[in-house]
């Protein structure tokens, strides 16, 4: 996406709220910052984000890949649910966390792996 524009939602009680945010991220800035290899240890599976035809496209084990669609900085969302990308204090992702209260799930931690 290459600024672009997304709807964030959420649900405060039994109240939607959503706003519209301008996003302005290349795909240059997806590849760098983003696509690699995430493993979670709770779920004991990895998934690969990589760049496809400019979108940030997650793949993992016995699915059809997804292309995520930018909700907000750092997060994104797609089938699995809502991901919500972590820095360290030099700004570089070093994981993300995937939820979807929908189907009861939340905070599951993945870790960003170093590139072989």
């Amino acid at each position: 996406m290459r600024n672009g524009s997304a709807t964030r939602c959420w649900r405060k009680s039994e109240e939607l709220h959503a706003e519209r945010i301008v996003v302005d991220i290349t795909a240059e800035q997806l590849e760098h910052g983003y696509t690699g290899r995430y493993y979670s240890e709770a779920l004991d599976i990895l998934y690969q984000l990589y760049l496809h035809e400019g979108v940030l496209t997650l793949s993992c084990p016995r699915r059809e890949d997804e292309r995520l669609q930018l909700v907000a900085e750092d997060e994104f969302v797609a089938i699995p649910g809502f991901l919500t990308f972590n820095r360290n204090s030099r700004g570089m992702v070093t994981g993300f966390y995937l939820g979807d209260e929908t189907f009861g799930f939340k905070n599951i931690e993945f870790v960003k792996l170093r590139k072989i």
